[in-house]
């Protein structure tokens, strides 16, 4: 076969594959794309609405709770009377999740301290302070929280370091004994 042969045979075959292409967008009929302006949408079906009503709280007693909790309750009286056979209720120790506190001072003037943790609060924070004692003196430490979120507290962290021009910790959340 001829290069001059092969030549016309590919760019024939190479017409073919593009009139091949092209061949729908020529000769299209547009009655059959348009869609038709009579067509519509049907109806959304049909949703049954619920009426939920309000459920009562549920009575502290009832699930296990002694009555004087930290709400505000008065504590409550677990001693039975001993004269009528009753006999001492065990109160469960209360468990604590792990939880996070932003430390944003320590400070050995008390009364700074107070200014500090007065300043936090007027400014929406949750603050508190604790006085840690030790043979050189007693330092009181200035804390924001406590979150159960790491991630909370280390935003608190960034807007009280920017607030405040302090460079605050993130540390673990203890308890005070009561």
């Amino acid at each position: 076969m001829s290069d001059e042969l092969k030549t016309r045979l590919v760019g024939a075959i190479t017409l073919l594959a593009i009139l091949a292409l092209l061949w729908p967008f020529v000769f299209d009929d547009a009655d059959e794309i348009r869609l038709s302006r009579d067509a519509q949408i049907p109806e959304p079906p049909a949703v049954e609405e619920w009426e939920v009503e309000p459920q009562p709280k549920p009575d502290p007693e009832s699930i296990g709770w002694p009555a004087g909790d930290s709400v505000g309750g008065e504590p409550a009286d677990n001693s039975a009377d001993p004269e009528q056979g009753g006999e001492q209720l065990a109160v469960p120790e209360p468990v604590f999740r792990k939880a996070w506190s932003v430390q944003v001072a320590s400070l050995s003037n008390a009364d700074n301290a107070a200014k500090l943790v007065e300043k936090l609060l007027k400014d929406g924070y949750r603050a508190y302070s604790r006085i840690e004692t030790s043979a050189t003196g007693s330092i009181v430490r200035v804390f924001v929280g406590p979150k159960f979120d790491r991630r909370q507290a280390a935003s608190i962290k960034l807007k009280v370091d920017s607030q405040y021009s302090v460079n605050s910790l993130i540390v673990r959340y203890v308890p005070t004994e009561t």
